[in-house]
């Protein structure tokens, strides 16, 4: 488990999670991990879609998951987890080309972010 779980609000520019395909980690423009998003897989109480973040060029690895509260679908949560990438260093994490947030490595290469969004008021 990465050092640094950080949580943050998910952009108003990320559409419906149900819905996105991609997510990609870039350093400066440059992809270094990506993966697609999966089919739904429904337990009854959350709706859950994963992906594999593969590496571009290099080393480095991660996992994507969006849940979904299967009774109110627009609670939702993006969990990103990545390792063996470049200790210290910020990348950016994009869903479907938009910019959804920032995350910074430890010493050992590893980070996460949590990116939610509450229930419509």
């Amino acid at each position: 488990m990465p050092a640094q779980e950080v949580q943050h609000p998910l952009p108003e520019t990320i559409a419906d999670l149900a819905t996105v395909s991609r997510v990609e980690i870039s350093e400066n423009g440059t992809v270094v991990l990506a993966g697609e998003f999966g089919a739904e897989e429904n337990d009854g109480d959350e709706v859950k879609r994963e992906a594999r973040l593969a590496p571009s060029a290099g080393n480095g690895e991660g996992e994507a998951e969006i849940e979904l509260d299967a009774a109110d679908r627009t609670r939702q949560e993006l969990e990103i987890e990545v390792e063996d990438l470049t200790a210290r260093t910020t990348y950016q994490v994009l869903v479907d080309g938009q910019m959804a947030g920032t995350i910074t490595t430890d010493v050992r290469g590893r980070a996460s972010l949590e990116l939610s969004r509450p229930t419509a008021q």
